[in-house]
């Protein structure tokens, strides 16, 4: 049986700087980068003293949002909800690096156990991924040749993204698929993340999803913070690379000093136990020594997942990482408790709005995901 004391989202103490814009799209962070300026927050470690997070509490107004009773009540204020159970959106959906995913159009909740999953043909084998309405859309299942690369014991352990602020951790941490095991226990159950829009259209899933927070937050356990994600099989000619855009949206009467943002995270079968780090300069990979609670740590090269026979591997690149401003993290590859992980991390400082970052998700054997990674480094 899977140990019970596992906590599923990581991040490294460190200090926090503004994201680095990489197109167009991104006019409102580089504007607000402009006006809070380029200076690094600390190298001060937030402890999470009660203290500290009555002071976050009461910014966020967080005490004032009632207990949910269901899965939808935590929304019911920004909906309409006819007699036949159709759901009329009410929230402003931001534009951005993702198109919009959820219009105003009304929405049958009934919609979102229809398709699931995309596929392809990949490396001459067929890669289906597929999102999971028990995790509000976040990816459930990655299989390749016939191989499974994801885990989804609990909430935690999905191909998905997450994200933490003020130094709070765990304690004020929206993530995608659901809370904490110790409060809605393993898969199938229901985390108390809502899957608002899901959309399959060709190689392409699309969700909007709203948070849980992985500990409840003053008896609340359904955030106000949305994420809109946009995962692709294949990305400029390279069949083996799923592009994995993601938004993240905070709401607008929250305010915090710092926000570090999982863009993407991957929870691996204990398999996956061997790490790598591939180095662009040098075009090769070389043996990553993991993570574990007693050592949580990053680095600034791409990680790769490896079966022991390297017949199977699961890598993780974005252009944007590391920051300029912070050189020497940006990636994370962890063992806890027997369970692999790997990470693509973005800190910001003074989060506001929607913030939006680009990973890709290299897959097949190791040579495969080794010489993809330097294919798609040299598109950027």
């Amino acid at each position: 049986m899977k140990s019970l004391i596992k906590r599923k989202f990581t991040f490294a103490s460190a200090c926090l700087v503004t994201l680095s814009c990489y197109s167009s799209v991104n006019a409102e962070i580089f504007t607000h980068k402009q006006s809070n300026g380029a200076t690094l927050i600390t190298n001060k470690i937030f402890q999470n003293s009660s203290a500290n997070l009555q002071q976050v509490y009461k910014k966020t107004g967080i005490t004032k949002i009632t207990q949910p009773r269901g899965v939808l009540e935590q929304v019911a204020s920004k909906k309409a909800i006819n007699n036949t159970g159709n759901i009329t959106s009410k929230i402003a959906q931001p534009r951005g690096a993702l198109e919009q995913v959820a219009s105003n159009n009304t929405r049958n909740t009934n919609s979102k156990t229809s398709k699931t999953s995309i596929s392809a043909t990949v490396l001459g084998n067929t890669l289906t991924i597929r999102s999971c309405n028990h995790n509000a859309g976040a990816i459930c299942s990655l299989k390749w040749r016939g191989k499974e690369f994801i885990d989804d014991y609990d909430h935690g352990r999905q191909l998905q993204s997450a994200s933490s602020f003020d130094g709070l951790g765990e304690d004020f941490n929206p993530i995608e698929a659901g809370g904490s095991i110790f409060h809605y226990g393993p898969n199938p159950s229901d985390g108390k993340s809502v899957l608002l829009d899901r959309r399959v259209t060709g190689n392409t899933l699309e969700t909007y999803s709203q948070m849980a927070f992985w500990n409840p937050v003053n008896g609340v356990r359904t955030s106000n913070h949305t994420l809109n994600k946009r995962v692709t099989i294949g990305y400029d000619g390279l069949d083996n690379v799923i592009e994995y855009l993601t938004q993240f949206n905070i709401p607008s009467n929250e305010n915090h000093t710092y926000g570090v943002f999982e863009a993407v995270t991957a929870y691996l079968p204990t398999a996956f136990s061997t790490f790598w780090t591939y180095n662009h300069k040098t075009k090769n990979i070389a043996a990553l020594k993991p993570s574990s609670y007693e050592d949580i740590t990053e680095q600034n090269l791409p990680v790769i997942a490896s079966t022991a026979d390297q017949r199977f591997a699961l890598g993780v690149y974005s252009p944007d990482s590391p920051q300029p401003n912070y050189p020497t993290v940006g990636y994370g590859g962890f063992l806890l408790d027997g369970s692999p992980k790997w990470n693509n991390v973005f800190r910001i400082s003074k989060p506001k709005g929607s913030l939006h970052f680009r990973s890709y998700v290299v897959v097949g054997t190791l040579e495969d995901v080794k010489r993809s990674m330097q294919l798609l480094h040299n598109k950027f």
